[in-house]
């Protein structure tokens, strides 16, 4: 059975302060939707906050788009060399694992020169060589370390010839730990080209930038310089340049050459394009192909002759 209050058990006192309480509640409620309207009708402009507001990336939601978040993510930690405990040192090296390679568990990957008194060293070391600009303020250098392979009489040199002590603290550590890398490749490379073969796997070691490189094109012997020397997809890729006329004017035109992958060792002049000073009659050569040259520059433009 429902119970219904008597109508005495209400307190009139108390029904009319409920209500004034309830006035209140709608005076303050209206405030607070003037203020919002106030501020909502506010005028909205973009970019006039004098401030830079930073969005990270954050968790995906998919996998084609980047998440932007408002606040950094927590699982991000900066990176090992954006710290002054790393940046301290004069070499940072960084190793990665070489999954089985080698016989090694884990194997040198790139080496990043941070020691200002190595990089005035190195300018001299390097001058001339495209692509390397010692006075960077970090200057990386990735296996197999080709450009020290290519000048490393000139490198080790100027490590003798460092006069000032902790110069020469610095460039023995790099000096050492270059020698342990490239030890190898070095008595390889000589043993190869002393009997005038090479491996497919060492022909980085025999192409070095800015070679002249002696080749056929179009049937006719040919000199080219070396600009790049690179693994591609097809084989071993070369990228020349040679003097050419186009019909108004003299100048470089591009050469590309792929040496397909082999086994065990082939001759240096059987690769069909070779640096020039592996054959033996390289003078000849040359002296040859620049009186040819000049035939060929000297017969630019319209010629004359008149026949009896």
């Amino acid at each position: 059975m429902d119970h219904y209050a008597d109508p005495e058990d209400y307190d009139v006192k108390s029904i009319h302060s409920t209500s004034d309480g309830d006035a209140t509640n709608k005076e303050d409620a209206s405030a607070d939707s003037s203020d919002k309207i106030e501020a909502e009708t506010e005028p909205f402009v973009t970019g006039m906050i004098c401030d830079v507001k930073n969005l990270w990336e954050g968790k995906r939601k998919c996998n084609c788009c980047v998440n932007w978040v408002e606040e950094y993510p927590e699982d991000v930690k900066p990176s090992p060399e954006e710290t002054q405990a790393v940046q301290r040192y004069a070499l940072l090296v960084r190793n990665k694992k070489s999954h089985g390679l080698n016989g090694k568990t884990m194997m040198l990957s790139s080496i990043v020169v941070q020691s200002p008194l190595l990089k005035p060293l190195l300018e001299d070391v390097f001058e001339g060589y495209d692509g390397i600009t010692a006075t960077l303020k970090k200057v990386a250098f990735s296996a197999p370390f080709a450009p020290f392979f290519y000048r490393w009489d000139r490198f080790k040199k100027a490590v003798e010839e460092v006069e000032d002590e902790a110069t020469r603290a610095h460039a023995r550590l790099l000096y050492d730990l270059l020698h342990k890398e490239l030890d190898e490749t070095i008595t390889t490379y000589h043993d190869l080209v002393s009997h005038g073969v090479m491996t497919y796997k060492n022909l980085w070691t025999l192409f070095k930038p800015g070679d002249l490189l002696l080749c056929q094109l179009k049937g006719e012997e040919m000199i080219m310089k070396l600009q790049i020397s690179e693994p591609g997809p097809g084989g071993w890729c070369l990228n020349a340049k040679y003097v050419d006329y186009n019909g108004n004017s003299f100048g470089y035109a591009p050469y590309n050459f792929i040496i397909s992958p082999y086994e065990g060792t082939k001759a240096i002049s059987d690769l069909g394009v070779y640096p020039i000073q592996f054959n033996t009659e390289a003078t000849e050569i040359q002296d040859r192909l620049t009186i040819r040259g000049k035939k060929f520059q000297e017969l630019q433009g319209y010629h004359y002759k008149m026949c009896k």
